[in-house]
């Protein structure tokens, strides 16, 4: 329960909902909480959480921003200026060691981590530049009809 001025909210969990995140900053392990963002060092281990600390040939801003367009697509054809400010300033003066996202590997070291970070500049400018893809292109209505996936 949230006081907020005369009104009190109370929190209702549900499963039907938008996910909502934040990022978390913890100063004496300088370790950065990403949610999903920078999820993309996999394992061929079936057993987690794991760290790396991967070479820069691991990292690029081309794997970044396909990482980005998969899970946050409507960042393809904007203007991510705005978005690219809001990640700079997160970023500049905090001396951060590791980014632990929410999945995939943490990824360990000073160098790895300005590395993330200099490659994910380059990643929100680039898929600014790319087009949007309609969710439904190729879907075809007549045949979910007929297999009565949907209504109509």
């Amino acid at each position: 329960v949230l006081s907020v001025g005369r009104f009190t909210l109370e929190a209702i969990p549900t499963s039907m909902r938008v996910l909502t995140t934040h990022w978390f900053y913890e100063p004496a392990t300088r370790t950065l909480f990403t949610s999903e963002t920078w999820s993309f060092l996999t394992s061929t281990e079936p057993v987690g959480p794991f760290s790396a600390t991967p070479p820069p040939s691991e990292i690029s801003a081309d794997r970044i921003r396909l990482s980005l367009g998969a899970k946050l697509d409507w960042l393809r054809n904007i203007d991510t200026t705005p978005i690219l400010n809001d990640f700079l300033k997160i970023t500049e003066g905090r001396a951060v060691d590791r980014i632990c996202p929410a999945s995939g590997g943490v990824i360990e070291g000073r160098e790895a981590v300005a590395h993330v970070f200099s490659e994910t500049v380059k990643a929100l400018e680039d898929i600014s530049r790319e087009p949007r893809r309609s969710p439904l292109a190729g879907f075809d209505y007549q045949e979910a009809k007929a297999a009565n996936l949907v209504v109509g």
